[in-house]
C-alpha cells in the first residue's frame, strides 16, 4: 500500500472512530496503525493531532496532505494548527518555498484566516476560518 493510500485510510478511520458508537458490552474500535504524521491521540475522546509534519513528502503529497489536514480540522472546529516544513532559519527547502503560494490559492484561502512562520521559519502556525452554520 502506497503512502497516499495509507493517509486516506488513516483519515477514513479517524472519521469512523469519531462517528461510531460500539454495541453495548463491546470494545471501542481500534484504528489500524497510522503513519506518524497522522497519529491519533487517545484521551477521553479520540482527536486528530493538530500538527502536521511534511518531512519526507514529495511536493504533490505535501500539497494534498496539507489541504486535507486543514479541511478536516476546519470541519472539526479547530482554531489553529501547526504545519512543520523544516528547513528553518536561513535555509529554504522546496516545500517551505512552495507552501506560501499554496496558502494564497482559493482552495486554501477558503479554509485559513491567517498564518505566520514560527520556530525560526521551520513551521507555520495556521489560523483556520470557522464554518458558518
Amino acid at each position: 500500500m502506497d503512502q497516499t493510500q495509507q493517509k486516506q485510510d488513516a483519515l477514513f478511520w479517524t472519521d469512523v472512530i469519531k462517528n461510531v458508537t460500539p454495541l453495548e458490552g463491546k470494545e471501542k474500535l481500534a484504528p489500524p496503525s497510522f503513519p506518524k504524521r497522522l497519529t491519533v491521540i487517545s484521551k477521553e475522546t479520540t482527536e486528530l493531532k493538530k500538527e502536521l509534519d511534511l518531512h519526507g513528502l514529495t511536493i504533490q503529497e505535501a500539497y494534498e496532505t496539507t489541504k486535507r489536514f486543514l479541511l478536516i480540522h476546519q470541519k472539526r472546529g479547530s482554531l489553529k494548527v501547526h504545519v512543520i516544513t523544516g528547513k528553518g532559519l536561513n535555509s529554504h527547502g522546496l516545500i517551505k518555498r512552495e507552501i506560501e503560494f499554496w496558502l494564497e490559492t482559493p482552495d486554501f484561502r477558503s479554509v485559513i484566516s491567517s498564518y505566520k512562520w514560527e520556530n525560526g521559519g521551520g513551521s507555520l502556525l495556521i489560523m483556520l476560518k470557522r464554518i458558518k452554520k
